[in-house]
């Protein structure tokens, strides 16, 4: 998990994290939340890419997911922006609030980075 901070405003302004990490398949959730005050600031997009380039170059990952609720549109502008690349739709995927939501998977792999981790 990652703390996002303006250190200008000594505010927190966000988080991201890399969770369901499988070592087998390299591969890992990444999700995020920006605080509302903070929102089209661009720090979410920025903030993906920063979490994702952690992920593969200090981590050895070869694939981060990133699930969106196919209602959830700022979110999924994040994903997108972030150079992350839409796979399909998740039918009954995601369950917010007790109940079950359709979700899209974006994905980003090392070489959307120039990383280049075949080993």
């Amino acid at each position: 998990m990652f703390n996002i901070l303006d250190a200008s405003r000594d505010q927190v302004v966000g988080f991201a994290f890399l969770n369901n990490i499988n070592h087998a398949h390299q591969t890992a959730n990444l999700g995020y939340s920006i605080r509302t005050s903070r929102t089209r600031e661009g720090i979410a997009t920025e903030t993906v890419r920063l979490v994702a380039w952690y992920g593969f170059e200090k981590l050895g990952l070869q694939r981060i997911e990133i699930v969106i609720s196919k209602d959830n549109s700022p979110s999924k502008k994040i994903a997108q922006k972030s150079g992350a690349v839409r796979e399909g739709l998740l039918r009954n995927r995601l369950r917010i609030h007790g109940l079950a939501h359709d979700a899209y998977m974006y994905s980003l792999l090392p070489e959307d980075f120039g990383i280049n981790n075949t080993d």
